[in-house]
């Protein structure tokens, strides 16, 4: 079909000429013959608009966001599309004070008389009959596996996909707080790991002790909710337990019916159950069934054999599509190589003040600019801090959106250093002008599931450094977000730099074409 043709199905678009790149993926999804699909699209190439084009030449498709706020930018581009949330998000028709996620009737198994009339069961339903629909992927997982509805697309788009195989873990993996054990009288598992011959026996023996708690307090809650006048504020308090008890029985089943010797388990912060690896078994069961062909889409992914590996596909059976193409000139967004220190942790100390005297000299360069620091930890934050310029603001691990706004309205040029800003953070024109990358960010060895794959072969070793790869990519757009605009990138760590030249497989060919190596 004529990609102008879907295009002028979008009122915003019908005017507008395609991007370069953007006609060509579009056919290319048309007429792929593949089930999976990887689209590799750089900033300011159009992916959603690839996605939305691709997808009305369907009966029906899903355009699956990582977040509401993507989902409204979405619906604001594409209005013929329809925007479905979480129960959250709706008021109660009966009690305007409750969300419909709290409706006493629901919680409590009971007809509402209301129901016809509910703000969340209207707008669900309207949906569900609409053929372009934007959910998020939390709300699609819960809705498509226990309430059936959605499911059964002819394509599923699947937006900011590098990051689908950590919502999928999230998704299967078991926390409790430290307040559940202590509240329920919760044990702790007989054995720590699944390499005991009667580990697993073990585990489910847990799981079924825990679940029965569980169970025994949400029917006390049940009750003490029953007998609350609705008006009263500890009704609300109470249903709120018991979904929260509820939301831990489902989590407690799916975690048994995909239990195996891969799972780990960690008690540093509550208790924390998750796999090693996702298994065919769940991720066919819990997502690809309910789709006839997916696409994946970001400016970033690892190797082919690695995102088959995260999400349990065939490597065989996808067919990947990598534009060169880019809105966003690369004599815009320049990105200096420039190998200042080695920041390992054997040669951290020898190496860092090598690190601070490179970042005052880039400092001194850009006087007049802001500028976005990337520390990657919290120990090597410190250190950047300790420089002691009356420019840099940073942020504990509680303050950081209330920092982050006040350097955005600080009209001096001050400069945000930052541990976890790699992602998500949007600083258009002079908000930044520069941005540092300290080091190469690589995941902690000390977290379990990093140890885990990393030692489990050739391809957990590829994995670790294909998912710093993409998080540095990442960090290199946080300051240029539309055609115009404009900034520089320098990457300060000889291991981040050896990467991008040695290894070039692990990049986009995008992110070449703006490199500039600092001589």
């Amino acid at each position: 079909m004529n990609p102008d043709y879907l295009k002028s199905k979008f009122s915003k678009f019908q005017s507008l000429p395609f991007r370069p790149g953007q006609s060509r993926a579009i056919d290319w999804i048309i007429n792929s013959p593949r089930k999976y699909n990887i689209l590799c699209s750089p900033q300011g190439s159009g992916k959603s608009l690839i996605g939305m084009c691709a997808g009305a030449h369907y009966g029906k498709f899903l355009y699956l966001c990582s977040s509401k706020f993507l989902q409204a930018q979405i619906e604001t581009f594409f209005p013929e599309a329809y925007l479905m949330k979480g129960r959250n998000n709706f008021t109660c028709n009966l009690i305007p004070k409750y969300t419909a996620a709290e409706c006493i009737y629901s919680t409590h198994k009971k007809d509402c008389k209301e129901k016809l009339y509910c703000n969340y069961e209207v707008r669900k339903a309207e949906v569900l009959q609409a053929q372009y629909q934007i959910l998020n992927y939390h709300y699609f997982l819960f809705e498509s596996n226990y309430i059936g509805k959605f499911s059964d697309y002819d394509l599923i788009l699947c937006d900011e996909a590098d990051t689908l195989e950590g919502i999928l873990s999230s998704f299967i993996s078991l926390k409790l707080s430290k307040r559940f054990i202590y509240d329920l009288h919760i044990k702790t598992p007989g054995r720590r790991t699944t390499k005991a011959r009667d580990s697993i026996s073990s585990w489910t023996d847990w799981i079924n002790d825990t679940l029965g708690k569980n169970i025994v307090r949400q029917k006390s809650l049940k009750t003490q909710s029953e007998s609350t006048p609705d008006i009263d504020p500890e009704k609300l308090k109470l249903i709120k337990q018991i979904n929260y008890l509820q939301n831990i029985t489902t989590k407690l089943k799916l975690f048994k019916s995909n239990l195996d010797k891969t799972w780990l388990f960690d008690d540093s912060r509550g208790f924390e159950f998750k796999p090693t690896w996702l298994l065919p078994e769940f991720t066919q069961s819990y997502f690809f069934r309910h789709g006839a062909k997916f696409v994946f889409m970001s400016a970033t992914f690892p190797p082919k054999q690695i995102f088959a590996k995260q999400l349990a596909i065939p490597s065989d059976e996808i067919n990947t599509l990598e534009l060169t193409e880019s809105a966003f000139s690369s004599k815009n967004r320049p990105v200096i190589l420039s190998p200042s220190a080695n920041m390992t942790y054997a040669t951290y100390t020898e190496e860092l003040p090598k690190l601070l005297v490179a970042i005052k000299l880039i400092l001194s360069t850009h006087k007049s600019d802001k500028g976005l620091i990337h520390t990657v930890s919290w120990k090597l934050n410190e250190a950047v801090m300790s420089i002691g310029s009356v420019r840099f603001i940073t942020h504990d691990s509680h303050n950081k959106e209330e920092r982050l706004e006040f350097f955005k309205a600080d009209t001096t040029p001050s400069v945000f250093v930052s541990p976890s800003s790699m992602r998500g953070l949007d600083l258009p024109d002079d908000l930044c002008r520069f941005t540092i990358i300290t080091k190469f960010p690589y995941q902690s060895l000390k977290d379990k599931l990093v140890n885990s794959r990393v030692y489990s072969g050739s391809l957990g070793q590829s994995w670790f450094i294909s998912d710093a790869s993409q998080e540095l990519i990442q960090a290199c757009g946080r300051h240029i977000r539309h055609d115009r605009d404009y900034g520089i990138t320098y990457i300060l760590d000889t291991q981040a730099v050896d990467k991008i030249l040695k290894h070039q497989e692990y990049f986009p060919q995008y992110f070449f074409k703006s490199l500039d190596l600092d001589d």
